[in-house]
C-alpha cells in the first residue's frame, strides 16, 4: 500500500487534493453545487470544498462515495464530528441531513461536458 505522499505523487494530484480536478467537479455537480449540510449554494466567492462523510480519522476513504461538497463554515465547524452529531448540534434537522447525504453519496457521478 501506498504511503500519504506516495499516493499525493501520483499524475494529477497535489498534496492539498484530495482527489482529481475532475472527480471534484463532477462531485460539486452531483450535489448540485451547494453544501449537503446547510444547502447553501457553493462557488464564486463562497468556495466549495469537499467532506468527508465518514471522516478519515475514523476510517473513512477519500473515495468519491464518501466526499460530498460542503462550504467552508460546515467543513470546518463539521470537522470529525459524525453526521447525526454535527447535526443536532448546530440545529439541522438530522433526518433531513441524513436524506441528502445518502441520496448524495448513492448518486452516480455525471459526466462533465468537453
Amino acid at each position: 500500500m501506498a504511503t500519504r505522499k506516495e499516493h499525493n505523487k501520483r499524475p494529477g494530484r497535489s498534496s492539498s487534493q484530495l482527489c482529481r480536478p475532475t472527480t471534484r467537479a463532477r462531485i460539486y455537480a452531483r450535489d448540485k453545487h451547494r453544501c449537503v449540510w446547510c444547502q447553501r449554494k457553493v462557488g464564486g466567492a463562497l468556495r466549495a470544498t469537499l467532506d468527508h462523510v465518514i471522516p478519515r480519522a475514523v476510517g473513512g476513504s477519500n473515495r468519491y462515495w464518501n466526499l460530498v461538497t460542503a462550504c467552508p463554515g460546515c467543513n470546518f465547524f463539521r470537522r470529525h464530528t459524525p453526521p447525526a452529531d454535527f447535526a443536532a448540534r448546530f440545529g439541522i434537522e438530522a433526518p433531513a441531513v441524513a436524506l441528502r447525504v445518502l441520496a448524495a453519496v448513492g448518486a452516480p457521478l455525471p459526466e462533465l461536458a468537453r
